[in-house]
C-alpha cells in the first residue's frame, strides 16, 4: 500500500482528501498499487501533541511514501537526518512547473523539500477595545502590553509559525510576549474570543479573519506582510519515482486553482497575487529550510524563565 499523509489547513485538507479519492481508481490502475490516504488524526499517526504526526511515524515505521504537509512538522524530529528517511524529488518536477518569482527562495537546494503552498497569517481586534490609530499595523503591535492578546493552542502549526517568526525577529521582546499571550482554542473560537470582549488582540488564518470581520472584529494587516505558513511536499526514500503521479496531480492546476480559492498562496507562477507579496518580511530574510525548521523548533521548546 502507497501511503499519503495529508496535512494541510482544515479549510482545505477534507476537499484534496476527498479529490484524491474521487481519482483514486484510475491512480491505484497507474501506480500498481492500493492508496492509503491518511491525517494527523487517525490512530496510527495520532499523538499527544496537537496535529503531530512524523515522530510515530519513524517509531513505527509507517513514514509516508509521499506527504503533503505542514512543514513546521519536520522540525520535531530532533536531530534526524533528513537524508536517511526523505528522498530527492525528481528535478523534473521543478523543471515542469513554473514558480513564481518571489517564491523562488523557498525551493530547497538539496530537493527534500517541495513547496506545495503557504497559508497567510495575520492578526485581528476588537475595534471597540482598540482605537486604530493606536496601532502600528505592525506584528509588533502584539508587544503592547496594554493590549490582551489570544492565540490558538500553541502547538498548533499557526502559532509554531508566528511564534517562530516573532521569536527570531523579536528575541528581547518576545520574552515578555510569552508572559502575556493566552494560548487557546482554534483558529475560528479566538475570532468569537474577540467579540465577547475577553481580547483585545488574535492572530488567525487571512482566511478566517475576512470571515470574522464584522462591525467588532477588524483586521489589523501588518506591513511588514503577513507570516506565511509554508505546506511541502515530501517522498520517502526509494519512492521519489514511484510516486510521481501523485505529485502530478498534487500540483495540478486543478488543485493549484482551488487552494488559490480559499486564500492559500500557490507557489505557481501566473497564481492568485498576495498584496506586497515582493515587500514581505519573512520572504526577503529567508535562509533556507534548515534555518527555518531551527526557528520552529526554537520556539517550540521555549520555556518560560
Amino acid at each position: 500500500m502507497i501511503r499519503i499523509m495529508i496535512h494541510i489547513p482544515v479549510n482545505v485538507r477534507s476537499w484534496l482528501v476527498n479529490y484524491i479519492m474521487d481519482n483514486q481508481n484510475q491512480l491505484e490502475k497507474v501506480l500498481g498499487d492500493e492508496i492509503g490516504i491518511f491525517t494527523p488524526h487517525d490512530e496510527e499517526y495520532a499523538s499527544d501533541v496537537c496535529d503531530q504526526w512524523l515522530p510515530q511515524a519513524i517509531e513505527r515505521n509507517i513514514v509516508p511514501d509521499i506527504a503533503v504537509s505542514m512543514a513546521g512538522e519536520y522540525a520535531c524530529t530532533g536531530n534526524t537526518h533528513f537524508e536517511t528517511i526523505f528522498g530527492q524529488i525528481p528535478s523534473r518536477v521543478l523543471e515542469k512547473k513554473k514558480i513564481r518569482n518571489e517564491l523562488l527562495p523557498l525551493i530547497d537546494k538539496q530537493s527534500i523539500f517541495y513547496p506545495f503552498s503557504l497559508t497567510p497569517l495575520t492578526m485581528i481586534y476588537n475595534s471597540q477595545m482598540v482605537d486604530e490609530k493606536d496601532l502600528k499595523h505592525s506584528w509588533t503591535d502584539l508587544f503592547n502590553p496594554q493590549y490582551r492578546i489570544i492565540f490558538p493552542e500553541r502547538d498548533k502549526p499557526l502559532c509554531r509559525a508566528v511564534g517562530a517568526y516573532l521569536k527570531a525577529n523579536y528575541p528581547d521582546e518576545f520574552v515578555d510576549f510569552e508572559k502575556r499571550v493566552s494560548y487557546s482554542g482554534s483558529p475560528v473560537s479566538v475570532g468569537k474570543a474577540l467579540c465577547s470582549g475577553e481580547y483585545d488582540m488574535a492572530m488567525t488564518l487571512m482566511t478566517f479573519a475576512e470571515v470574522a470581520q464584522n462591525e467588532i472584529v477588524a483586521i489589523n494587516k501588518p506591513q511588514e506582510g503577513e507570516v506565511l505558513m509554508p505546506q511541502v511536499i515530501t517522498c520517502k526514500k526509494g519512492c521519489e519515482n514511484k510516486v510521481m503521479p501523485l505529485i502530478e496531480i498534487l500540483t495540478s492546476e486543478q488543485v493549484q486553482e482551488y487552494l488559490e480559492d480559499q486564500g492559500v498562496l500557490t507557489m505557481r507562477a501566473g497564481g492568485q497575487e498576495l498584496e506586497n507579496l515582493q515587500n514581505n518580511t519573512m520572504l526577503s530574510k529567508w535562509k533556507d529550510w534548515n534555518s527555518y525548521l531551527s526557528e520552529i523548533a526554537a520556539f517550540a521548546d521555549y520555556k518560560l524563565q
